[in-house]
């Protein structure tokens, strides 16, 4: 590698360095500047390029390697190509040979050495890997690189995990390390202090009338699946009816209740928003009844989908044509549940702000 000067991290671009560098001179290594920015000339000692100009002058020059970063080095150096860029060129190439050399590390190998380098410390692992201090560093930044891109759910469990039954725990159900599970215990714990954070912002600057209706929201919601699980399972079983008839079926909803394309549905935005939320998150919200609910749910919908089934079946085998019977109308929408306000999506996005805001 050539002799690089002092050269110096890039320098950031600005409409004054842009109209020195139409009146520069090229060199090898970059654009030498005529007028250096004020900003630059108390660490320049040439502020004008020269033929009279001293060997042992500093300039500043626009990169003519990554032709946004700019250095300062040596007049001599810049001239006689000495210097190749800014300090990008030799970063790139230090980058490429430590990846190179931690290609050559195995992956179990490189857990261990992750592993190592936070219980025995960084010299006691060079020692015991042989290794170099920026080969471990750039083995560590991969690994850590490849910790954050899990799913966020999956570091959402690791970190539940370890919180509620011990690191060890979620050491044993995900096949980790105590480095690799501490990681990504601060990576979801760094993301969770951020979103309650922004959460927190989000509900002081929300207006009054909106804070009053998702509180009202969520406690309407918790008494309408409570009564729509008991009234769905209290009873007996109803004697069969005809799909397109109003009735109940034990451990559904009927049409008036839930109706799947929305016409007369009580308890149709609970659905939805319960739906929209994480299961565990829900519960948290509206109660352990929840859970029962989204059964409920479940069973009401393929029961009639099986129902529909069966009709269309049985009608097919027939030769003669039958007429549909009119569908009975189903009950009016009274007062005895509550309607929300607002629709389904600003109601979710109104819970998640009001719980992480908690």
């Amino acid at each position: 590698m050539a002799n690089v000067g002092k050269s110096s991290k890039p320098f950031k671009r600005n409409q004054e360095i842009e109209n020195a560098i139409a009146q520069a001179t090229q060199y090898v290594g970059g654009v030498a500047l005529f007028q250096v920015p004020s900003w630059v000339r108390p660490r320049v000692d040439a502020f004008v390029v020269s033929p009279k100009i001293k060997r042992d002058s500093m300039v500043c020059f626009a990169c003519a390697f990554c032709k946004t970063g700019f250095g300062l080095c040596r007049f001599t150096e810049l001239r006689d190509g000495d210097v190749k860029s800014c300090w990008c060129l030799e970063d790139k190439e230090n980058r490429d040979y430590q990846a190179r050399q931690v290609n050559k590390i195995s992956a179990r190998d490189l857990r261990k050495i992750y592993d190592d380098r936070t219980s025995i410390g960084i010299t006691a692992t060079l020692s015991k890997w042989g290794i170099t201090k920026s080969t471990l560093d750039h083995a560590c930044k991969d690994k850590y690189s490849r910790l954050t891109r899990k799913p966020i759910n999956i570091q959402n469990e690791i970190y539940l995990l370890a919180n509620v039954r011990g690191v060890k725990a979620a050491m044993a159900k995900f096949e980790l390390n105590h480095a690799e599970t501490m990681t990504i215990c601060g990576i979801a714990r760094k993301r969770k202090a951020a979103e309650k954070a922004e959460a927190t912002a989000a509900w002081v600057a929300m207006p009054e009338s909106r804070k009053s209706a998702i509180k009202t929201i969520i406690k309407e919601g918790r008494s309408m699946i409570r009564d729509a699980v008991e009234q769905a399972t209290g009873g007996l079983e109803a004697q069969p009816w005809d799909w397109y008839e109003e009735g109940r079926y034990w451990g559904e909803l009927t049409i008036g209740e839930y109706s799947t394309c929305g016409e007369y549905s009580y308890f149709g935005w609970a659905v939805d928003v319960v739906r929209a939320l994480p299961e565990e998150f829900a519960a948290s919200i509206f109660g352990s009844s929840v859970i029962q609910f989204i059964e409920v749910i479940n069973q009401t919908e393929s029961g009639r989908a099986g129902r529909r089934r069966r009709y269309k079946n049985r009608i097919s085998s027939i030769d003669t044509p039958l007429v549909k019977r009119k569908r009975a109308p189903a009950a009016k929408m009274s007062g005895k549940y509550f309607f929300p306000p607002m629709g389904s999506q600003d109601i979710v996005a109104g819970i998640s702000t009001y719980a992480l805001a908690a």
